[in-house]
């Protein structure tokens, strides 16, 4: 498993709030990893700041603790930091729990490293296969019009595949824009 903050930078620039410019630099939310910041409350093991873009964690945290009670792992405090700093507001709310749950939708695509990993499209399957047909549907259906699902279950390169995700994520015909999840083919 990767370390969490390049899991996190990974995952700022996935949901788009964090780029790369000319050189090669980041450009957008940055995430540090602090002993101590005057932006960090006594006891809390991250925050997002609003002011600078910066999500600085608590270096001792990095690898998983506890807060008010509550076990969590370096990978769910960055979660929810970056949900944080997707909503722009300090807020444990509605609107937090909407981004975390997008958060940790998009988490799953980013949570591995093909370097590390002999066959990562496996590993993307399994992934896939543990998330829920919500999440899946979050993640990857909703964003498609009927035509471009019509085109990704019909693709020669990726068809079989994406049929497979569908069926490993429990899909239903209800789940899936143009309500089939094999659409009628069209020669």
């Amino acid at each position: 498993m990767m370390d969490a903050i390049s899991f996190g930078n990974r995952l700022l620039r996935k949901l788009g709030l964090q780029d790369c410019g000319p050189q090669g630099e980041r450009i957008g939310w940055q995430i540090e990893a602090v002993d101590d910041s005057p932006e960090l409350a006594k006891d809390s093991p991250g925050c997002a700041c609003f002011r600078n873009s910066t999500i600085y964690l608590r270096r001792s945290a990095l690898k998983g603790g506890e807060h008010r009670g509550e076990p969590f792992s370096g990978t769910e405090l960055v979660q929810h930091e970056v949900a944080h700093a997707l909503t722009g507001l300090p807020d444990h709310d509605k609107i937090f729990d909407a981004a975390l749950s997008k958060v940790e939708s998009v988490s799953h695509s980013i949570s591995y490293s093909p370097a590390s990993v002999e066959d990562p499209e496996q590993v993307l399957r399994d992934a896939i296969g543990k998330m829920t047909a919500t999440g899946f549907k979050t993640l990857v259906v909703q964003k498609m019009t009927p035509e471009q699902f019509h085109a990704a279950v019909w693709s020669r390169s990726t068809g079989l595949i994406f049929k497979k995700l569908l069926v490993a994520a429990g899909l239903t015909d209800a789940d899936v824009p143009g309500g089939r999840l094999t659409p009628k083919w069209s020669k």
